[in-house]
């Protein structure tokens, strides 16, 4: 079980809900409605996302939670693996952790491109 609190209870927390809600619904139904899933847990609370940010922020984490299934890492490499992509590609200018978030990108307008 996970407690999630900010200080009113309707914004960061409702992100996490409906984020968890919505990688849920894509896992069972292979796709997601985020203005249908906010509409729902606003009529229990009426500011769940008050936010342009936490919008912004919900849909990033869609992309990744959703695109990002091949990229496992065991706990204990986690800490080395961090510290690789943090590191800039001589080639590209990028860090490697950039570079991944591009791919997620180009995966989920690939994706969005073939519907």
């Amino acid at each position: 079980m996970i407690y999630l609190l900010c200080s009113a209870g309707i914004g960061r927390t409702g992100t996490y809900i409906a984020l968890d809600y919505l990688l849920r619904e894509g896992e069972q139904e292979g796709s997601v409605d985020i203005v249908n899933c906010l509409t729902t847990l606003r009529r229990q609370r009426t500011q769940f996302v008050q936010t342009v940010e936490q919008y912004k922020f919900l849909h990033e984490a869609l992309l990744e939670g959703l695109t990002m299934k091949d990229s496992s890492v065991d706990t204990k490499d986690f800490p080395a693996m961090y510290d690789k992509i943090k590191r800039k590609n001589p080639k590209s200018g990028k860090t490697f952790l950039e570079e991944q978030f591009d791919v997620s990108l180009i995966t989920y307008i690939g994706r969005n491109n073939m519907r």
